[in-house]
């Protein structure tokens, strides 16, 4: 009976060690952007793009930082800077409509939600849409002096990917020196 309960055990503590263990997740690290005026936490390693667009005014140029987790959730912060007072001129609320209805428009997206935010006093949007792959996009964009910045997530149906993306949306902070516009 004795030997029947220790090759039990030992059949037991063999099946448990032996299930597949996850994967490390991807190391989040703070990342500072000199240039952009911000920092944010992100999983692994950030890649950095630029993207020029050219309008009658002269060229824009669009940054962006971006990452992806083990389960591929993609986290990004673009911005872009604008020389002169274009940005200043708008009216924000019709900015940031024209920006949610593009992106849906874009991905065919349901919007799920939208409400405005502030980013240390400087307006903002917050607003979530699904696009029909399932996939979760989840935006904040600010104004902030001659800056537009539009931090979002795009998040799979994994367990991990709502607190993942709440995560990187929180990490998002200005550094000081940021005029109130």
């Amino acid at each position: 009976m004795k030997s029947a309960m220790k090759s039990l055990a030992l059949t037991l503590l063999l099946a448990v060690s032996a299930q597949p263990r996850p994967a490390p997740e991807a190391a989040w690290r703070e990342f500072t952007s000199n240039e952009g005026g911000f920092t944010v936490s992100l999983p692994g390693e950030p890649q950095a793009r630029t993207v020029v667009t050219y309008t009658r005014s002269g060229p824009l140029y669009t940054n962006t930082v971006s990452s992806n987790d083990d389960d591929l959730n993609n986290f990004s912060v673009s911005w872009t800077s604008y020389e002169d007072d274009r940005l200043a001129r708008r009216p924000v609320e019709k900015l940031f409509d024209r920006v949610r209805e593009g992106l849906l428009k874009a991905t065919g997206g349901r919007l799920l939600s939208d409400s405005p935010v502030n980013l240390d006093g400087h307006p903002g949007r917050a607003f979530a849409y699904e696009t029909p792959d399932g996939d979760v996009h989840k935006f904040r964009v600010y104004v902030v002096s001659d800056k537009f910045y539009q931090v979002s997530t795009q998040t799979k149906a994994a367990a991990n990917a709502p607190s993942a993306g709440e995560r990187f949306l929180a990490s998002f902070k200005l550094r000081a020196g940021r005029k109130v516009l």
